[in-house]
């Protein structure tokens, strides 16, 4: 289980400055403590998506919560980001699927969540395409934040390029069954590599049990051996007959 507790003040005083409409932070990052299921805030910005998505670690488990401006009905809009990297653990991965819910539980009130695991799944552009279609408004990256200049952007150093423009998907039927195609193979990726894990956990349990059995066998027969090389005791004298 996710220890949502430890550092329950950090943590919710962060997602209430991005809930905050008047907040200078838009968005926080949170990931765990170390090997621990002990999630913390890892950073935080006033930048929007196009800051926040080159934060995200290739090598991690990290959950994000952003608020984004929509320019046509000048509302606040949340997105919620669950980020499981191609580099992280397996254990790591594994747990995400089971603690997810739990995570975005706490940060609640997101109009989109996006699953994502590569770069690709960032794309700016993609993920307002999809908040705009939640709250039923046109809505260009480019006005992300009307206080500032915005425009959108990859990882920094990478050659970066429209998810749906690389796999031609176009129209908003194709990208809805893009995006629940998407979806669904993380589904399954997460439960093969829980399964995967779980069959590994239950390999090294027998393994370990078959060695502790040698380990007491070799015991077993050394102590047999050492027994079988004692000298057998003398018998007892007879006692001598009375004159």
């Amino acid at each position: 289980m996710v220890d949502l507790s430890t550092n329950s003040a950090e943590l919710m005083a962060a997602y209430e400055e991005v809930t905050d409409f008047d907040g200078e932070n838009d968005w926080v990052l949170f990931g765990y403590q170390g090997k621990t299921d002990t999630l913390k805030v890892v950073d935080k910005g006033e930048d929007g998506l196009s800051e926040l998505v080159n934060e995200f670690n290739g090598s991690a488990v990290q959950y994000a919560f952003a608020r984004v401006i929509d320019p046509n009905s000048k509302t606040n809009k949340f997105v919620f980001i669950s980020w499981v990297g191609e580099g992280a653990p397996v254990f790591r991965k594994s747990a995400s699927a089971r603690h997810v819910r739990d995570v975005k539980h706490l940060f609640h009130g997101a109009h989109y969540t996006l699953n994502a695991r590569t770069e690709d799944d960032l794309d700016v552009d993609a993920i307002m395409a999809q908040v705009a279609k939640a709250s039923g408004a046109n809505y260009s990256v480019h006005n992300e934040r009307a206080r500032k200049e915005s425009a959108p952007s990859g990882p920094v150093g990478t050659s970066y390029k429209n998810e749906f423009q690389s796999k031609g998907v176009a129209g908003s039927s194709e990208r809805d069954a893009f995006w629940s195609k998407q979806q669904q193979e993380e589904a399954e990726r997460l439960k093969a590599e829980e399964a995967a894990a779980a069959a590994t956990a239950k390999a090294e349990a027998e393994r370990r049990r078959q060695a502790d059995a040698d380990s007491e066998a070799v015991r077993a027969a050394m102590e047999a051996e050492r027994l079988a090389r004692q000298p057998a005791p003398a018998p007892e004298p007879e006692p001598e007959p009375e004159p």
